[in-house]
C-alpha cells in the first residue's frame, strides 16, 4: 500500500470514520490544528512517524512535564 494513502488513512479517513471529518483530519481553515513535527519524510519512510519532536494540539505546543528543553 501506498505511503500515501496511509497517511490518508490514519487522518482524514479515521476523521471521517469518527464522524469528525467537518473539524480534524486536514490542515485547513475553521479545521482544529492537530499537527506533528517529525524528524524525517515520512512519505519517504514511515518510520519518521516514531521520532516525533514537536506535537501541535488544537493550535497549542504540547510538552511533557517530564521533557527538558534545550536551547542550540
Amino acid at each position: 500500500m501506498a505511503r500515501e494513502r496511509i497517511i490518508d488513512m490514519a487522518t482524514s479517513d479515521a476523521a471521517a470514520a469518527l464522524r469528525l471529518g467537518s473539524q480534524v483530519g486536514c490542515l485547513a481553515e475553521g479545521y482544529r490544528a492537530d499537527i506533528i513535527v517529525v524528524d524525517g519524510d515520512p512519505l519517504a519512510d514511515l518510520g519518521a512517524l516514531r521520532a516525533v519532536r514537536l506535537p501541535i494540539a488544537a493550535g497549542r505546543l504540547h510538552v511533557p512535564e517530564q521533557a527538558v528543553l534545550r536551547t542550540a
